[in-house]
């Protein structure tokens, strides 16, 4: 695997952008974007804001769970509201929790209606509303070409 801020400093400046558009719409205290293929296991995340505690490349168990189901498999978005839907969404929950956040607005990145990414924002409790994770997903689609190119660069 290589480092995608070495050999795409284009598509790293596009993620770069993107957090910084979120943290002036919604706020956040973590924010990753991952890809992914129909059928897999685990996402790969292929962008992260803290890359000591959130490294990435790294793979990640999110297919088999409720989150994954309605993102990944639904092409829903999902919200959490506090931190017993972290407990309920993310087996690194514990890991989450320890950033301060308990909210969470995760929504597909879909191409032609088929879902290959995920793009989420965390952040305390409460930071989220209702409906903010409606805004994230007509968002998302900025994302398609470059988790194209951050999956083929990373791998």
């Amino acid at each position: 695997m290589t480092d995608l801020l070495e050999t795409m400093p284009g598509t790293a400046e596009v993620f770069t952008r993107f957090g910084e558009d979120c943290a002036r719409r919604f706020g956040w205290r973590i924010y990753t974007v991952f890809s992914w293929e129909h059928g897999d296991r685990d996402v790969l995340r292929v962008w992260s804001n803290n890359r000591q505690k959130y490294p990435f490349p790294a793979f990640k168990p999110m297919g088999p769970t409720q989150w994954g189901q309605d993102v990944l498999y639904g092409g829903r978005s999902w919200e959490g509201f506090t931190s017993e839907d972290m407990r309920f969404a993310f087996p690194d929950h514990e890991l989450i929790a320890s950033f301060g956040c308990a909210s969470c607005l995760s929504a597909p990145i879909l191409e032609n209606g088929r879902v290959v990414g995920a793009v989420s924002i965390l952040d305390v409790e409460g930071a989220y509303g209702p409906g903010d994770s409606e805004l994230l997903l007509v968002k998302a689609y900025e994302l398609v070409e470059p988790v194209r190119s951050a999956k083929g660069q990373l791998l």
